[in-house]
Formats: C-alpha cells, sequence, structure tokens
C-alpha cells in the first residue's frame, strides 16, 4: 500500500491532487518508513513543476501588458482547453466515480466542481468535444456532466447535438420538446397531400448493405423533402431548394436536421418519438405531427434502420395481424413482394377491411409507383 502511495506521490505536480488523497498518501508514508514525513516532502518537491501556476502568472503578465483581462483570459481557457482534448483520459475521469471515491466523499466535492465548471461556455463546449468523440461515447463521468447542465432549461439548446446526453431519458424529452415546438408550427404551412407526396415520390432509394458499408448515418444526405417542410405553401408548382430557404425557415430545417438525428440514434429512441408523433396526430387537428413521423420513418429507412413494425403497428390495425404482416414485409424489404400485394388484396376486399391507414405508408405508396 506504501508504494502505491508513493506511486501517487511521484507523479508531475502531485501536490495538486485532492487533499485528501495527500493526506492519506503522506500520513502512509510516515508511519511505514522511516523519517517518512521528510521523504514525502522530498517526492513532492522533485516532482513539482507547477505548470498551472506558471500558466496563470504568465497570465497575469499578460494582463499588464494589454490591460484586457478577458482576452488573457481566452487565450488562458484556449490553452486548458486544447490540453484537455489531447490528454483526456476516460478511465482517470472515471476514478472518481467509485465506491472508494464515495467514501472519502470525493463524489460530492466532484459534483460541486463540476456544477461550477459548466457555468464557463468554454467548458461546456470542452465537454461537448469530448462526449461526440466515439472513444468517449459511454464515458459515465461525461454523463454526469449532462445532468448538471440540463438543469438550466436555457441550456438545453446546446444538447440537442450532443449525442451522449440523450442517453437519458429526462434530457432526451427535453431535447424533444425543444425542437418539436419550431417543427410543429413550420409543418401547418404544409398541405398533408402535398408532403405525402414528396415523402412517397421524392425519397431517394435506400441503398443495399454493400452500398452502405462505407457509408455512416452522418453521410448520408437529408433529403429535399426538408425545404418543403419549412418553407410556407405557395401556389406556385416549383418546390423552393433549401438554399432559397428564409432565415426562419433555415432555423427550422436546422431544428429538423436535429431532430432526425435523435429519431435515429437508437431504436428506443425512435420509438419515444413517434408514440409521441403519433399522439399529437390523433389529438390535433393539424398535419405537422403526421408529417414528421413520415419525414422520420423515411429517414431512418435511408439509414437502411428497419422500422418496418412500428410504422404497421401505429396504423390501429392490431386487430388484422396478417394484413400487418404482410405490411412490414413490404417495408422491410422495400419490395412489392406479389405473395403479400395478395394478401393485402383479399383483406381490404372483405366488408370488414383494415383501416386504410395501414396502406398510406410513403415507402409502400413510392413502391406502387415504380
Amino acid at each position: 500500500m506504501t508504494e502505491d502511495y508513493k506511486a501517487a506521490l511521484y507523479k508531475k505536480d502531485a501536490i495538486l491532487e485532492h487533499p485528501s488523497m495527500l493526506a492519506n498518501a503522506i500520513d502512509s508514508i510516515r508511519c511505514n518508513e522511516v523519517d517518512g514525513a521528510s521523504e514525502a516532502e522530498k517526492i513532492l518537491v522533485e516532482n513539482y513543476q507547477g505548470a498551472i501556476e506558471f500558466l496563470f502568472e504568465l497570465g497575469t503578465w499578460l494582463t499588464y501588458i494589454d490591460e484586457d483581462a478577458q482576452s488573457t483570459r481566452n487565450i488562458i481557457e484556449a490553452v486548458v482547453k486544447e490540453a484537455i482534448l489531447q490528454n483526456y483520459d476516460r478511465s482517470k475521469a472515471i476514478n472518481c466515480l467509485t465506491d472508494d471515491a464515495l467514501a472519502k466523499n470525493i463524489m460530492q466535492d466532484t459534483m460541486e466542481w463540476l456544477s461550477q465548471m459548466v457555468e464557463s461556455p468554454t467548458w461546456r463546449q470542452t465537454i461537448y468535444e469530448l462526449a461526440q468523440h466515439p472513444r468517449n461515447e459511454d464515458c459515465p463521468f461525461l454523463s454526469l456532466a449532462m445532468p448538471c447542465i440540463a438543469v438550466k432549461d436555457d441550456l438545453i439548446g446546446e444538447l440537442i447535438s450532443v449525442p451522449l446526453a440523450w442517453n437519458t431519458l429526462e434530457i432526451f424529452l427535453k431535447c424533444v420538446a425543444y425542437v418539436l415546438q419550431p417543427l410543429l408550427a413550420a409543418g401547418e404551412t404544409v398541405h398533408d397531400g402535398l408532403l405525402m407526396h414528396s415523402v412517397a415520390f421524392l425519397q431517394p432509394m435506400r441503398s443495399t448493405a454493400t452500398e452502405s458499408s462505407g457509408q455512416t448515418s452522418k453521410d448520408v444526405p437529408l433529403s429535399n423533402e426538408i425545404s418543403e417542410f419549412c418553407s410556407p405553401t405557395t401556389n406556385q408548382p416549383c418546390r423552393p431548394s433549401i438554399p432559397q430557404l428564409s432565415s426562419a425557415s433555415e432555423k427550422t430545417a436546422d431544428m429538423l436536421s436535429h431532430f432526425l438525428e435523435m429519431g435515429c440514434h437508437s431504436e428506443h429512441g425512435y420509438l419515444i418519438l413517434q408514440s409521441i408523433l403519433q399522439c399529437l396526430a390523433s389529438r390535433t387537428k393539424g398535419y405537422a405531427a403526421r408529417h414528421l413521423s413520415w419525414l422520420l420513418e423515411a429517414e431512418a429507412s435511408r439509414r437502411n434502420r428497419d422500422t418496418s413494425r412500428y410504422s404497421v403497428y401505429f396504423c390501429g390495425a392490431r386487430d388484422y395481424p396478417e394484413s400487418m404482416d404482410a405490411m412490414r414485409t413490404l417495408l422491410r424489404h422495400q419490395e412489392l413482394v406479389p405473395e403479400c400485394v395478395q394478401q393485402l388484396y383479399e383483406e381490404y376486399k372483405k366488408d370488414a377491411s383494415p383501416p386504410v391507414r395501414l396502406l398510406r405508408q410513403p415507402i409502400f405508396i413510392g413502391k406502387r409507383r415504380c
């Protein structure tokens, strides 16, 4: 144990570590070695480099030279931020979450420090950049920072582009509410039939497994029906392109991209979003919720996600399992399988036919045109 404590003190600038850890290490060395107090002092002095103190001393000089404290602060924060991004070690960050840390009350100190840290835009941005790195996608320490940020409603807009934050249901729902409000308002400007045509007939074909092997979800472009969704309806037959959108429409398009990214991030996220949209569609008279549901389904399809079971389930056809299975097969394969088409034909010939919503699947309608 003494050797472990010595190893901790031999680290660069170990004197800047948590006071309780230093106290335990010094006490252990003092009790187990002759002249242990002097030995601990010698180790700390030899390994002290004072990088942090030197940085702030340099900052003080810059303040006197530039007479602008904020500029100096920005320089220091930029240097520290770059150092953190280059040297962040998730294994060391997790140490503050261990049982040993809880026993020493380090966890409480960490939460207080973290809450103060996220007050700064610079450090929040540092956390976001770390969280979006693939090696940190499930880092517990960074996940712990997300609730500290989400408690402030005015910061939710920053979390709509941080996938790590969406792993917490409460934060995910806050982000959904944030993006849905402008999208629901924008969607009411588009006629129902127009968007159905857009999603059904203008969406690109879903790529095969071979074609998509070199693509990630971020490589797949959003379809042009976004401009249809974000722009007010006019009497002109031509559709505006995305570069022609107004500033308000550009903001809505940006929200839509975040919305689709959240919906396609995980299966449970897709199901939650579709459930919310189905409830909104049934309780409101407008088209916006249904439009968003179609767009989300189309985007998931382009990313090679099989959402067919949810698509047929939300059609209210649970009393017609054969029809649901047939439509699900068509949606899953994105092909007009003759046996399934015949099954649907026979079912809809009956007096007690399935709900027509089962046929109003944009992907299915698009295949009928082909």
